[in-house]
């Protein structure tokens, strides 16, 4: 696999892959500032990155919700979450989590 001028040589099965997001970043080094090239790898990066913190930001509440639903359940205003409420199991809460973990 070549990244710039120089070429790479994969010392692993998995050296050679990289993600979307490392491809992003080497390629905006490359491409001429202002051209179509750069803006589209520009929104491109920025929108992984929203879609990134959007779905880590509900993970990080799915997983306090786990964690509080003893507490929840005894607060009044809490008691009605899914968790605490049994509209949500526990592990349906964890399946929920690990698939917003793997976007």
């Amino acid at each position: 696999m070549a990244t710039g001028h120089a070429v790479h040589v994969p010392h692993s099965l998995l050296d050679s892959v990289r993600t979307l997001t490392a491809n992003i970043a080497a390629e905006l080094g490359e491409a001429p500032a202002g051209s179509d090239h750069y803006r589209v790898l520009f929104l491109t990066g920025t929108l992984l990155f929203l879609i990134g913190a959007i779905v880590m930001r509900g993970a990080g509440c799915t997983l306090n919700d786990i964690i509080d639903r003893d507490f929840d359940a005894a607060v009044a205003r809490t008691r009605s979450r899914p968790i605490p409420s049994g509209q949500v199991s526990v592990r349906q809460a964890l399946v929920f989590l690990a698939a917003q973990c793997l976007i």
